[in-house]
């Protein structure tokens, strides 16, 4: 280890260690800082100065669907961020993915146009928990690396994202290795009762990259709350940047809905929901440009979830919520390719059948000492299908399938959260354990089943320093259990082949944080620096003497120990009524100790800044700079994956320009994109940004 490093790690050991120390008060309990609220209220982090000319102060910040409890963010004992989206929906992103491509923390790889994978502190795929309103969007089959699953969740039917960064595990189990990001789903309306309040707008893009439509509407009453809304997307082929050549073939088509109807009591609400994902004829497009194939697509990509979850507030005067989740989630894709000159054309479809349950049991605050406690239990089916396709002779042949048809995957966890808090600070401790089985129905074997157990922690605390500024630290494990596509994949994925392995263990991480947090009327920041060792990791080992279908062979194993050490800082300051900036920095190296070598995939370092002027009640003007420098620091794993290569990728900068002009309910937005014109990609990205172009927003 560096001299550097062990700087780096003492100097959490030493701040750590005097932790205790905190609690120096126990008069004039800030009750403000846990309070449970039966309705998840969450304000935003960033400001709208199109919501009101005297915004002149930052707004409060609370942070609750990633912590459980409603936290004041400079109280919090974490680094979080909140993207606000509302009524802005379809503003400011193509897809959900791109929503955090310019996050202060988050870099967003996308294979393809209809894919992309959030990377928190150099982790991504199934390293990192994503949910959907409080649900796993995790599944058994989800893989190591980049995926495109956060893309079938509609950007256009969101109210906010949370990222919770470097922890989660013990809120919501396996995968939080990285992080967590959470997607909301739009709640109904109720600031209008007894009235239908319609919502709709169109959006396009030059070169004919884009057209898309959105239309919603909400009803409530005192009693009740209903929201529909619909999506309707067709995406042409990417005209990327410098000398706007089109990408060919990128486009494909996507349609979604969405719904909620809520019962509204005395003593909480019930919650009726139903979510459902299309795309259509999704090309992987490296496929096509690097590997040799006459067409590789998605034909069908899908996801459709419904649950029903009831709420009880104030109940039996000790507790303030107890919350109930019970609902089903299906994930599938239907691929076909062909190689150029061959007669056989591929078939394969692969989905997940999850049913799950969750428990949640807040009680109320006593003398600043709060808890959340709760069990959930997910149970996958995974149903598998290959086919190969003689387009000479019209016959087909069967296949062993990517994954074993009919394996299930149970997971079983129950974890226990408690906070103290005083005036000059809290103290954060949770702990969850976790059972899995996963069953495999082999021929040579019979049903192998493979059973696992893990058992994290977290312990965090934040202290107020002075009246603006506050220090935080954290110290978490955090795991992953193996899964399906772990124990039993057999086929090609990305540029290798692979071949099942039993007997796997999961995976852990220890996550060590330290940060400062300032919070005045008119600015706010945040700089931390972490250390994250991850141990046992599941690696993919290469057997140099084998090769199968031109490609090398690997089988995986639990032989992976690494580190990843990085700092990140951001702002926001309104620098009057009508003007604020905010932007921030980050960056991480990790060190693969196994193999004495980079990180695969460790993002480089990047930055984003933007300018926010509120010209009056009608126009509003936003420019925004973004960039990332190279990344060559690359793994054997790196120059091997032909999205990347020996050279690694490029840097750049480049920004945004956007103008909203809205009166009377309607509202138009102009933007002009990537404005350096850029042929740009973001690293281990198999298809480039779209250049210089022109978008347009009609709505009501």
């Amino acid at each position: 280890m560096s001299m550097k490093r062990k700087l780096f790690m003492g100097f959490f050991g030493g701040w750590l260690l005097a932790c205790p120390p905190l609690v120096l008060s126990n008069s004039s309990i800030d009750s403000s800082i846990l309070v449970a609220r039966p309705v998840v209220e969450t304000m935003k982090q960033v400001v709208v100065l199109g919501d009101s000319l005297r915004a002149e102060k930052l707004a409060e910040v609370r942070v609750e669907a990633t912590l459980l409890r409603a936290t004041a963010w400079e109280r919090q004992p974490y680094r979080t961020d909140i993207k606000k989206i509302g009524a802005a929906a379809g503003s400011e992103t193509r897809t959900t993915p791109e929503l955090l491509m310019h996050q202060t923390g988050v870099m967003v790889q996308k294979t393809n146009h209809g894919g992309g994978s959030p990377t928190l502190r150099g982790l991504q795929g199934n390293q990192t928990l994503m949910l959907v309103d409080g649900i796993r969007l995790n599944n058994s089959i989800f893989r190591y690396g980049p995926n495109q699953y956060l893309n079938t969740v509609d950007a256009f039917g969101l109210d906010q994202m949370e990222v919770l960064f470097g922890n989660g595990a013990v809120q919501y189990g396996s995968d939080a290795m990285g992080g967590v990001i959470l997607a909301k789903f739009h709640e109904p309306e109720t600031k209008n009762l007894n009235r239908w309040v319609p919502h709709f707008f169109v959006r396009g893009m030059s070169g004919q990259q884009e057209r898309s439509a959105r239309g919603s509407i909400d009803y409530a009453t005192a009693k009740f709350g209903l929201t529909l809304g619909g999506t309707l997307r067709n995406f042409g082929n990417i005209v990327a940047g410098g000398d706007q050549v089109q990408l060919t073939p990128t486009g494909y088509t996507e349609r979604n809905f969405d719904g909620k109807f809520q019962v509204y009591g005395k003593r909480g609400k019930w919650t009726f929901a139903h979510q459902n994902h299309n795309q259509f004829d999704v090309p992987i497009y490296h496929k096509v440009s690097l590997e040799n194939h006459a067409f590789y697509n998605m034909d069908l990509q899908l996801r459709s979830m419904t649950y029903l979850k009831k709420e009880w507030a104030n109940l039996m005067g000790a507790l303030d919520k107890v919350e109930v989740v019970i609902g089903q989630q299906g994930q599938g894709e239907w691929r076909s390719f062909q190689k150029n000159g061959s007669s056989i054309s591929r078939r394969e479809k692969d989905s997940v059948d999850t049913r799950f349950v969750t428990l949640k049991v807040f009680g109320k605050q006593k003398k600043g000492f709060q808890y959340v406690m709760g069990i959930d239990a997910y149970v996958d089916r995974v149903f598998s299908e290959r086919a190969d396709w003689n387009l000479v002779t019209s016959t087909q042949k069967d296949l062993r399938a990517l994954y074993p048809n009919d394996a299930t995957n149970n997971q079983t966890s129950a974890f226990l959260y408690a906070t103290q808090s005083w005036k000059s600070g809290l103290l954060r401790a949770g702990l969850r354990y976790s059972g899995t089985q996963v069953r495999i129905p082999t021929v040579e074997l019979g049903e192998v089943v493979d059973n696992n157990e893990a058992v994290v922690f977290d312990v965090a605390a934040s202290r107020k320093l002075s009246e603006s500024l506050f220090v935080y630290s954290n110290v978490g494990s955090s795991f992953r259990s193996p899964n399906v596509d772990d124990l039993g994949t057999l086929g090609i994925v990305d540029f290798r082949f692979e071949l099942p392995q039993y007997g796997l263990e999961p995976e852990y991480s220890l996550n060590k944080e330290l940060g400062f947090k300032w919070k005045s009327d008119r600015a706010m920041a945040t700089v931390c620096a972490y250390h994250n060792q991850l141990s046992g990791l599941i690696t993919r080992v290469n057997s140099p003497k084998d090769s199968l279908q031109g490609y090398p062979v690997y089988s995986k194993q639990n032989v992976g120990e690494a580190e990843i050490w990085g700092a990140e800082c951001d702002f926001q300051w309104a620098l009057n009524k009508k003007m604020q900036i905010k932007g921030g920095a980050f960056f991480a190296v990790g060190e693969n100790i196994s193999d004495n070598e980079p990180m695969r995939r460790i993002p480089p370092a990047m930055f984003n800044a933007t300018w926010m002027f509120q010209y009056n009640v009608n126009w509003k003007f936003v420019a925004t700079v973004y960039g990332a420098k190279a990344q060559n620091r690359l793994a054997k794993a790196d120059i091997q994956d032909n999205r990347i290569g020996a050279a690694g990728t490029t840097g750049y900068v480049t920004g945004d320009l956007r103008c909203r002009y809205q009166r009377r309910g309607v509202y138009v937005d102009f933007a002009l994109t990537n404005l350096g014109n850029q042929r740009y990609k973001t690293h281990g990205s198999g298809v480039f940004m779209p250049g210089r172009a022109f978008q347009l927003l009609v709505g009501f």
